[in-house]
C-alpha cells in the first residue's frame, strides 16, 4: 500500500512538472518559435531577411560582421508578422557566425541561433540545438537557391530574351537557350524538393508531435518525443548518418546550381557587353570565351 502511494505521488509530481514546463516556462511557445525561425516557418520574415542579406553574404567570410547582420534580422522582424510573436522568444533569436575556413563566404558561416535557459535547456539541449542549426543551414541553402533562381537569374534571363528578340545576340543564342533550359530545370527541382520538405516533412512531423504532447506524463517522455521529432526530420531530410551517400549527392547538386549562377552571370555580362558595344564578335578571344561558356553549360546540363 505504501509503495502504491509513493507511485501515485511520483506520477502526480511528474505530471505537475510537465504542466509547469508547458505553462510557466511556455514550452509550446518556444517550440513554435524554433519552428518559425530555425525551420523557416515564418515565411515573411525569412523572405525579408534573405532579400536584405543576399548580396552581403556573397562577401568573403572575413568581411562579415555579426553586429551588421543583427540589424538586418531586427529589420526583417519589424517588416513581417514576426513582430507580433512572443517578445521573450524574439529576444532569444540571434545571429551566429560559425568558424570560417580559407575561401569561405558569408553563406558558409551564417546561421540563426535560438538560446534557451533552464529548465527548457533540459529539453532543448545543446546537441538538439546544434541539430536545429544544421537543419536551418540546410533549409537556408535551399531558400538561397530558390531566391537566386527566381529573382537574380530570372531577371537577367528576361533581359537576354529581349535582346534575342531584337536579333542582337544571334551568336549567343545556343548558350542563352542552354542557360534558360537549365534554369527551368533548377526551378522545377528546387520547387518540388522545397514543397516535399515543407509539407511532407516539417508540417507532418510538427502536427504529429503536437498531437502526442497531451499524452505526455513526465519530463522524460517529453524529452524523448521531442528528440524523435528532430531525428525524424533529419532522417526525412536525408541529413542523418544513414543517408550520408545520398546527402553528398544532394550537396553536390546544390553546389552545381550555385556555380551555375556564376556562369549565367558570365553569359549575361558577355551578352550585354557585345550588344551595346561595337566589338568584333568573331575575334579569337570572344569565340574562345563563348566556347568555354557553352562547354560548361553542356557539362552541367548532363
Amino acid at each position: 500500500c505504501s509503495q502504491n502511494n509513493i507511485d501515485v505521488i511520483h506520477k502526480l509530481i511528474n505530471k505537475d512538472l510537465v504542466r509547469i514546463v508547458f505553462t510557466k516556462f511556455k514550452f509550446l511557445t518556444n517550440l513554435n518559435s524554433i519552428n518559425k525561425y530555425l525551420l523557416l516557418g515564418q515565411g515573411d520574415m525569412i523572405q525579408s531577411l534573405m532579400e536584405s542579406l543576399f548580396e552581403e553574404l556573397d562577401k568573403p567570410a572575413n568581411l562579415i560582421f555579426k553586429h551588421n547582420l543583427q540589424s538586418n534580422l531586427e529589420s526583417a522582424i519589424r517588416a513581417s508578422n514576426a513582430q507580433y510573436n512572443d517578445p521573450d522568444c524574439l529576444k532569444k533569436l540571434n545571429i551566429k557566425l560559425n568558424n570560417s575556413s580559407v575561401g569561405d563566404i558569408g553563406w558558409d558561416i551564417f546561421c540563426l541561433e535560438y538560446k534557451v535557459d533552464l529548465p527548457l535547456s533540459i529539453i532543448f539541449n545543446i546537441k538538439l540545438l546544434k541539430d536545429y542549426q544544421k537543419l536551418f543551414f540546410f533549409f537556408w541553402k535551399i531558400k538561397r537557391i530558390e531566391h537566386s533562381q527566381n529573382n537574380h537569374v530570372w531577371k537577367k534571363i528576361k533581359t537576354l530574351n529581349k535582346l534575342l528578340s531584337k536579333n542582337k545576340l544571334d551568336f549567343m543564342k545556343k548558350a542563352i537557350q542552354l542557360s534558360i533550359h537549365f534554369n527551368q530545370e533548377i526551378i522545377h527541382f528546387i520547387s518540388n524538393f522545397h514543397n516535399y520538405l515543407a509539407l511532407e516533412v516539417l508540417e507532418t512531423q510538427y502536427k504529429k508531435l503536437i498531437n502526442e504532447l497531451p499524452k505526455v506524463n513526465n519530463l522524460n517522455e517529453l524529452i524523448v518525443k521531442h528528440r524523435n521529432f528532430v531525428d525524424n526530420i533529419k532522417e526525412q531530410c536525408l541529413l542523418d548518418e544513414g543517408n550520408i551517400t545520398i546527402n553528398k549527392k544532394i550537396t553536390n547538386i546544390f553546389d552545381i546550381i550555385l556555380r551555375f549562377r556564376n556562369i549565367h552571370d558570365a553569359i549575361y555580362n558577355f551578352s550585354i557587353e557585345h550588344s551595346y558595344e561595337n566589338t568584333d564578335n568573331n575575334s579569337f578571344l570572344n569565340q574562345n570565351r563563348l566556347k568555354n561558356i557553352k562547354d560548361y553549360l553542356q557539362q552541367i546540363n548532363r
